[in-house]
């Protein structure tokens, strides 16, 4: 017994103490002291082994927290850069918007102030002047107002900003038409791709041959679609596509298809394989 006690270490816990006696006697007092001094070398074990696992939780908890730290770190790095992107993006539209604000009043200034010149005259001198006079003047009262609702038409659109993604596909064959009316139909025609093609909408404008001899332009988006009951009546008078989104009286499209009638052609929709909406109009070709 006081050889086991004098090489006993950590090392050995495992091994008990036995004595080299026979095994046919009588436990005696000597069996009761083995037994209780391997008791202790037990429960010494316990504790160690205990504390052996404590410190290897507490190991894996400060490599937990040094990792969470990290990722922690890394995330707020992160986000503190695109915090500092948009800032800088928000300071350039700002300046851009100041820019575009002074444009917009001088550019209002001008026909604003032949507006008021021009019906002061009118008001003035109306019997003075003959019919014809008369005519001009009213003509040009309506270009001046035409012009200012054009401008603050484009300063609604710049406020209402969808950032939307628009390209063109290759290859844009000629057709016959009239300009100005032609361009109403593409106005109406992206402004609804836009209004309608979700967040940040993607827009696709193409033209192709068709055998008939027409020119087929369309108009794709990224939107939902249409659901097919009111594909139907998409081109009639007063049928808006949203009528908690989008302004107006819905005269849009059924103007659009008055137009495209009047120089010889069709317009139609189409719900594309990948989703979205398409719309689409023929002209004959030059």
């Amino acid at each position: 017994m006081a050889r086991y006690a004098a090489t006993l270490d950590s090392d050995n816990m495992n091994q008990p103490l036995s004595l080299n006696r026979p095994a046919t006697r009588q436990p005696d007092e000597l069996d009761m002291v083995v037994e209780a001094i391997n008791k202790m070398r037990q429960n010494i074990l316990d504790d160690l082994n205990k504390r052996t696992e404590i410190e290897l939780e507490l190991i894996r908890h400060r490599q937990d927290l040094e990792k969470l730290v990290s990722e922690r770190t890394k995330e707020l790095e992160q986000n503190n850069h695109t915090l500092q992107q948009q800032s800088a993006e928000l300071s350039e539209q700002n300046a851009e918007l100041n820019a575009y604000a002074h444009t917009v009043a001088h550019d209002l200034k001008h026909p604003l102030t032949a507006l008021l010149g021009q019906t002061a005259l009118l008001q003035g001198a109306a019997n003075a002047l003959s019919e014809q006079q008369r005519s001009d003047l009213l003509q040009s009262i309506h270009s001046s107002a035409e012009k200012m609702n054009n401008i603050i038409n484009a300063l609604l659109m710049l406020a209402s900003e969808h950032n939307a993604n628009i390209r063109f596909t290759e290859g844009w064959p000629k057709a016959m038409g009239f300009s100005p009316w032609l361009e109403q139909v593409w106005v109406n025609d992206i402004s609804n791709a836009i209004k309608y093609g979700g967040e940040a909408p993607a827009v696709v404008l193409g033209a192709n041959e068709l055998p008939n001899g027409q020119i087929r332009y369309w108009v794709k988006d990224s939107g939902p679609g249409i659901a097919l009951e009111k594909q139907t009546a998409l081109f009639a008078q007063f049928n808006r596509l949203d009528t908690k989104k989008a302004d107006g009286h819905g005269l849009g499209l059924s103007i659009v298809a008055r137009i495209v009638q009047r120089l010889g052609g069709e317009t139609g929709y189409e719900t594309p394989p990948d989703g979205g909406s398409l719309f689409w109009f023929s002209l004959p070709a030059e």
